[in-house]
């Protein structure tokens, strides 16, 4: 009794494995650091020894040991034992912390009731197959896991679960891997593989539970590896013809296994794969990685360092622009909620803690809701900005961010100019100008493969600029940092062999699935595949080959801390430092945006006889500069708007109250002409097919208040008015008047056909062609609007092109712009965007946000302003 006793003792110092299987609810562990180190397997009866408590029968398993079952036939009820040891190990560890692994030569399927865990993560239930080369698989990706934790604990703790304590972080994962059949399937090499990993796996985090078949025939073949397994486990051998049970631990007892029932496995799971589902990764606050107490201290001519996380005691620390080790961008990835923005937002605080903005600028650019850099920027409620950022996309565009790439290459070229003399890199520069203003640039792009969502000019630009800046950029100090929840699809640059990725050998890569992670780290490495958190990450600097794999734990961006941190920096900001310029792709454009330019227009057309400009819209480009049509007294200088002016109406829907962004721009071209003409010698006829709802809500009621307001002659026709007004507009436009004649045309295509004859046979459309032909060399312009594209080519003949310059297409379909614009130009109508083609003012067509329409406030800001000041 002394003896039974004892070794129980020694085994198990607490009972865990109280009977929640068989008689009680499952314990509450939480606590992310818990493993099982002991489990319950049943109890002990002493012959002749009248027990007055019970004896349970534990076994050591996580960090301790294994257990082997031995039989000499297989029967159901054995079943039942591995269930009661996995789901016990199972439920005495932390939450989404223990990873099964299954051998099944004989494809019994023992373990299938623990499939709900395969539903959490893939990772957290793995079937190796049923093939002797599955299990050497197996066995060598285990010994490779030996290695990691091995160099992660650096020889200074005894266990994975004294390292886990230590830290105070659930570094790793526990591994309990079954092995069914055993030795069936089992080749010579695997078996001294398996008796490597017994001897070494527990103290590893990996720990066996062995069914061994002893009528097994290869059990001869391995006779010695056999004689092992008692050495580096637990045996439990089960004679069921005898009905005995013996532990090794307690030879003379007999044991009595405990067999979860079906009902009670089933729900038991069901809560360990909610607990799984819902565990977090250990907290590491920001101010644990990067100290916040002083600003600015660092330089940045040798490089930029950032602090993201932790791995054990070390702080995770990326470093960008060194020479020796040669690593300036990165590539980061992660699927839906694990972390990606954190990430970013804790990347970008750690540097802008460590350098000021002399030394750092920062481009931020986001593809997909704005959310992450939303509070870098300026805004109504929040006045501060992060004085690093030079420019912030939110809710990009494609054309913005070809822009911001233009810009980044624009400011390579030119730095390439001034370190010339100096060398060929920003370092030595820095050291021979000491005094001379050159930070580091760090673009960092979010969902960057909505660059190359469409096969088009765009992204053919989009990948010959991120090559040259990717492998040229380094030498000036242009980093780049490429975030997205999928690289893998990305064919325009699916040549990560000496393209665009090999420039990249820092890969963050946060839980993602196994295609994933191989498309961001390496063909053979599934490691993010992996992960077992949200926040949990694998950091690779060597273009992600396996040997570089680190599992580090991000810190947690708070946005407390951050808005607190982003308020010191904007209180130290330079003197006259300026905000970013910030690009919000959901935004509306007004008239009012352009005043500072419209005053500049204005002032040079009174000091000369300049050419009058027609805004139409803001461009989608670092500059706040609009774009507008100009329209000199030459052939084809008129404006035509064509397409819908809002997406089209559902059925049984009412009233519509969507802006109309074509009456918006025409309005907008007309004020804007108006205002360029100070001394009032301009005349503009408006000729409208609106319907009154149509111009109630697009402010046309004030379009003529503001004609008048700057001096301008101005009338209005309507429907049958406007169209018997053609032929006397084409009459004027024969000859000189003097001044300049707006024909600002709404909805002409409800006109119809104009091939009607009047009362003396004269065709209106004749009439309007005439004043296409004729009137700018007179000085009279049409800017007229065209929802059907159809009607708009029939009124203006063959080639509609030849008589119209300016054409800003709204929600057209690419036949329709291929007709108008060449086969060359690519589009698909988007909410609030136009293509404006101007065959003699731009090189190629350009992509705007046309200007709203007219409404209270807009007309009061106009009205109220001082023009001449």
């Amino acid at each position: 009794m002394h003896r039974i006793t004892a070794a129980v003792s020694e085994l198990a110092p607490d009972d865990f494995g109280t009977r929640w299987v068989t008689s009680g609810p499952l314990p509450d562990v939480t606590d992310p650091l818990a493993a099982a180190r002991y489990v319950r397997l049943g109890t002990l009866d002493v012959p002749d020894i009248d027990m007055s408590a019970e004896i349970p029968l534990i076994v050591p398993l996580l960090d301790e040991g294994n257990v082997v079952l031995r039989s000499g036939q297989d029967v159901p009820p054995l079943k039942g034992v591995i269930h009661n040891i996995v789901v016990r190990a199972l439920a005495g560890t932390g939450p989404g912390q223990l990873m099964l692994r299954v051998f099944d030569p004989c494809l019994r399927g023992y373990l299938a009731p623990f499939m709900p865990l395969r539903e959490v993560s893939d990772e957290l239930f793995a079937s190796s197959g049923a093939l002797p080369e599955n299990l050497e698989e197996l066995l060598d990706q285990l010994v490779d896991d030996v290695r990691r934790v091995g160099d992660l604990g650096r020889g200074q703790a005894s266990s994975l679960g004294a390292l886990r304590r230590a830290t105070g972080q659930p570094l790793e994962s526990y591994q309990l891997v079954t092995l069914l059949d055993f030795p069936q399937g089992v080749s010579e090499r695997s078996a001294r593989t398996l008796v490597s990993l017994l001897r070494s796996g527990p103290a590893h985090g990996i720990s066996f539970v062995i069914h061994h078949n002893s009528s097994s025939k290869n059990a001869v073949m391995l006779g010695e590896v056999l004689d092992q397994l008692d050495r580096y486990a637990q045996t439990v051998t089960v004679n069921w013809g005898a009905g005995t049970v013996k532990w090794s631990g307690a030879p003379h007892a007999m044991a009595r296994l405990e067999v979860p029932t079906g009902q009670q496995l089933q729900s038991t799971i069901s809560v360990i794969a909610t607990r799984a589902r819902s565990a977090t990764a250990p907290r590491i606050s920001f101010a644990e990685i990067q100290s916040t107490e002083q600003l600015w201290t660092e330089k940045s001519a040798d490089g930029i360092t950032a602090a993201v996380g932790r791995v054990g005691h070390d702080v995770v620390s990326l470093t960008l622009g060194d020479d020796r080790e040669q690593r300036h961008n990165v590539l980061v990835t992660g699927a839906v909620g694990q972390g990606k923005s954190n990430f970013l937002k804790v990347f970008i605080h750690s540097l802008a803690v460590r350098y000021g903005p002399d030394e750092l600028e920062l481009c931020l650019l986001d593809f997909k809701d704005g959310v992450t850099f939303y509070p870098l920027a300026p805004s109504d409620t929040s006045p501060d900005w992060l004085p690093h950022v030079r420019l912030i996309g939110l809710e990009s565009d494609r054309d913005y961010g070809i822009a911001v790439l233009e810009y980044l290459f624009a400011e390579f070229d030119r730095r390439a100019r001034v370190i010339k003399p100096h060398g060929d890199q920003i370092a030595t520069y820095r050291r021979q100008v000491p005094d001379a203003k050159m930070p580091r640039i760090v673009a960092v792009i979010d969902e960057f493969q909505v660059l190359f969502e469409e096969d088009d000019p765009l992204t053919d630009r989009a990948v010959q600029l991120l090559e040259r800046l990717a492998r040229r950029g380094r030498a000036y100090g242009i980093h780049l940092v490429l975030a997205s929840q999928t690289i893998s699809g990305i064919t325009a640059l699916m040549a990560k062999e000496g393209g665009i990725y090999s420039q990249f050998p820092i890969r963050v890569a946060l839980k993602n699935s196994s295609s994933e992670s191989q498309a961001v780290l390496d063909t053979k490495n599934t490691e993010a595949a992996r992960l077992r958190f949200r926040g949990e990450a694998v950091v690779n600097l060597d273009f992600g080959q396996i040997e570089g794999n680190r599992r580090a734990v991000i810190a947690v961006a708070e946005d407390d801390d951050l808005t607190a941190l982003r308020m010191q920096c904007w209180n130290q900001r330079p003197a006259g430092a300026a905000p970013p310029s910030v690009f919000l792709g959901s935004s509306t454009a007004t008239l009012v945006g352009a005043i500072p330019q419209l005053r500049e227009l204005r002032a040079s057309t009174r000091a000369t006889t300049a050419t009058k400009t027609g805004l139409l819209g803001m461009p989608i480009a670092i500059t706040d500069s609009p774009i507008g049509v100009p329209l000199p007294a030459t052939p084809g200088r008129h404006l035509a708007v064509v397409g819908a002016g809002h997406r089209a109406q559902p059925l049984g829907i009412g009233h519509r109250t969507e802006p109309n962004l074509a009456i918006g721009a025409l309005q907008a071209a007309a004020i804007s002409l108006a205002i360029q003409h100070p001394t009032g010698d301009a005349s503009f006829t408006v000729l409208s097919y609106l319907t009154d709802s149509e111009s109630a809500d697009s402010g046309m009621p004030l379009l003529l208040d503001l004609l008048h307001h700057f001096s301008c002659q101005a009338r209005l026709l309507q429907h049958q008015d406007a169209t018997a007004e053609l032929p006397r507009i084409a009459q004027d436009s024969a000859h000189s008047t003097g001044s300049a004649h707006y024909v600002v045309a709404f909805a002409l295509d409800r006109a119809g056909a104009l091939n009607q004859p009047d009362e003396s046979f004269n065709q209106p459309v004749e009439d309007l062609q005439a004043i296409l032909r004729d009137g700018p060399a007179h000085g009279t312009h049409i800017l007229g609007w065209w929802s059907s594209i159809g009607m708009f080519k029939a009124h203006l003949g063959y080639d509609p092109t030849t008589a119209m310059d300016s054409i800003l297409a709204l929600r057209a379909e690419q036949r329709d712009i291929t007709d108008l614009m060449g086969h060359t130009v690519t589009w698909s109508p988007r909410d609030n965007r136009g293509l404006l083609f101007d065959r003699t003012q731009l090189p190629a067509p350009v992509t705007l946000i046309p200007l709203m329409p007219l409404n209270r406030d807009i007309y009061n800001a106009l009205t109220e302003t001082d023009w001449d000041q």
